[in-house]
């Protein structure tokens, strides 16, 4: 009983890690594919936000599923014409034009 408990472990494992998507990360996806599929931003478009300067997870998300750059806010805010990302946690800047169970996205305030 213990050695097929033992077998059946890695396959618990890869179901699990395949069941994933069904998470706040997958909700977030595919509120992403539907933004992206209603609204196409200009492939210009960048998003700012509270990113840490080497990899971020929420970064990686956002080029792959936006296909948009995400750096680091600068100190005097965004540019004008991008996007500012906020966690959920946080309050959006302005009215959002994209929000996941994760996330917001809302335009850059004029400066």
């Amino acid at each position: 009983l213990g050695a097929a408990a033992l077998m059946l472990l890695p396959l618990a494992v890869a179901g699990a890690g395949l069941a994933s998507g069904r998470g706040d990360w997958g909700e977030a996806a595919r509120a992403c594919r539907a933004w992206i599929e209603s609204s196409r931003p200009a492939p210009e478009t960048a998003v700012f936000g509270p990113f840490s300067r080497h990899d971020d997870r929420a970064k990686q998300f956002l080029r792959h599923h936006l296909g948009l750059w995400a750096f680091a806010e600068p100190a005097g805010g965004a540019p004008p014409g991008s996007l500012v990302f906020r966690r959920r946690e946080e309050p959006p800047p302005g009215e959002p034009v994209l929000t996941t169970p994760l996330f917001t996205l809302t335009p850059a305030p004029p400066r």
